[in-house]
């Protein structure tokens, strides 16, 4: 196999490690909308425990699910450059052969 087809392979494998990275953290955040809703379910009862004197809740769900997103997105990124890279190892080398010698592509 060429070194061409080796990166190939490796970046495939990438494409797909990171496709079940994104599986994942969106079922991630299935969970933890589930895990908001029921725990503002919770925190809307002052009787519950999770409210301090003045009222407020001691409640981070919003900042969990934007974490979540975000990384879901930088993941998604990732993907897109990855598959992107790909593309250019499979066709760059057919494009970049010349008589005289290697061009290179990039």
């Amino acid at each position: 196999m060429s070194a061409e087809g080796d990166l190939e392979c490796e970046i495939q494998d990438i494409v797909e490690e990171l496709e079940i990275m994104i599986a994942l953290k969106k079922t991630q955040l299935d969970v933890s909308r589930k895990f908001v809703q029921h725990a503002s379910r919770l925190l809307e009862d002052q009787s519950s425990g999770y409210w301090v004197d003045d009222g407020e809740a001691l409640w981070f769900g919003p900042r969990l699910l934007v974490k979540v997103e975000d990384r879901i997105r930088h993941l998604e990124s990732l993907l897109k450059s990855a598959s992107i890279a790909a593309v250019l190892v499979r066709f760059c080398p057919a494009r970049c052969h010349r008589e005289d010698g290697f061009l290179p592509c990039i």
